[in-house]
């Protein structure tokens, strides 16, 4: 070729820009296809923050659907129940059925590194044009915000502009705003001035569904047997729910092995000891007290005052401190959704002062010691 055509681009053109779109993109996230609405398995743990998503994500296609009391929709609940899952579905859903959309969906780590980047390039304006303008923001684990004072600023602000152009905003955490320690009063009041939706471990019948599923999905054949015997010792966590299925299925490839109930004792001894006397957990002692009077998990977990609530909570945190071996106060802490160890620690004493002093809670306590060693 002669240097002409070389300068006048006959073999090497530049590529032509893309077209750029008129309407707003569904931004590239990190966004798991396979977490939709369809996958994840719902019921009467995970119902009000299950529906309150999915009536967010519908809202968006169908604006008529509209509700302003779910903005901001704040979903709370422990590590591993699908709080995220949640998030991603309802990304998933507005790709889906309203891809003009732009939907943001980061952690709150994100956002606070992001944050101090920008900072540090003075580049701020570019952080909240990026922040200030989508239609849907969606945050994870929010709880983090409360121990970092250079993000507490930026997000109210941020929340204020996105509200006041009626944007939407669905944030998730492992405890509810007013128990996200050195949280601003503001901010506090921001978290929860839509629906605060609690999502609580999963019963029995949600991890058989689960695992049915799972091993549908999968092509497994798991007995009813070895259905049941998991769900009824790991059914606090829906991530070590999970995990344990991925370990037997993978035990029982590289053994070649058909999976049975004895299979699945063995293959998961780790996870669930054969000393049933081995396996008691903190749901399972809370599981018991709640029953004993007569109130729910979700209420002896809240910060309510009550008596009716107070005493099995107390008398729940005492049974978990001297039953389970080696537990500690931040632990249990971490467990009851309390701010601080201290308030375990006097609950203990309490209890212990009860024993004492009065008859008919030390026979309590002793029912239900007898019935958890069982």
């Amino acid at each position: 070729p002669s240097i002409q055509d070389v300068a006048q681009g006959s073999l090497f053109e530049e590529p032509k820009k893309p077209e750029a779109k008129k309407a707003k993109v569904f931004q590239s996230n990190p966004i798991n296809e396979e977490y939709t609405f369809e996958t994840f398995v719902h019921g009467g743990c995970n119902d009000v923050a299950y529906s309150a998503a999915l009536a967010v994500a519908q809202a968006a296609v169908n604006p008529k659907l509209t509700d302003t009391n779910m903005n901001p929709l704040f979903i709370y609940g422990p590590s591993g129940l699908g709080k995220t899952h949640l998030l991603h579905a309802i990304c998933n859903y507005i790709h889906e059925y309203k891809p003009e959309l732009s939907v943001l969906f980061v952690s709150s780590e994100t956002f606070t590194n992001e944050l101090i980047d920008a900072i540090q390039r003075h580049a701020t304006n570019d952080f909240r044009q990026k922040y200030r303008n989508p239609d849907f923001l969606l945050i994870d684990d929010v709880q983090f915000f409360g121990s970092r004072d250079s993000t507490k600023m930026e997000i109210f602000n941020t929340f204020n502009e996105l509200f006041d152009k009626k944007k939407n905003i669905i944030m998730t955490s492992d405890r509810t705003p007013s128990d996200i320690e050195k949280l601003e009063d503001r901010l506090q009041s921001r978290f929860s001035s839509g629906l605060v939706a609690p999502i609580s471990p999963p019963d029995y019948e949600i991890c058989s569904i689960i695992l049915k599923n799972r091993a549908e999905k999968q092509g497994i054949n798991l007995p009813d047997e070895v259905v049941d015997y998991i769900a009824s010792h790991i059914n606090t966590n829906v991530r070590e729910l999970e995990g344990a299925f991925n370990s037997l299925v993978m035990i029982a490839r590289i053994k070649e092995k058909p999976i049975t109930l004895p299979f699945a004792m063995e293959a998961l001894k780790d996870k669930i000891p054969l000393d049933g006397g081995n396996t008691l957990t903190v749901d399972i002692i809370i599981d018991k007290v709640c029953d004993r009077y007569g109130v729910t998990k979700e209420q002896v977990l809240s910060n309510a005052r009550p008596k009716k609530y107070v005493v099995p909570r107390q008398i729940a945190m005492y049974l978990a401190r001297n039953l389970i071996p080696g537990i500690s106060f931040p632990a249990l802490r971490d467990k009851f959704k309390r701010k601080d160890h201290t308030t375990v620690v006097y609950a203990c004493e309490r209890v212990e002062k009860e024993i004492k002093r009065d008859q008919s809670t030390k026979a309590v306590i002793d029912e239900l010691t007898k019935q958890l060693k069982r």
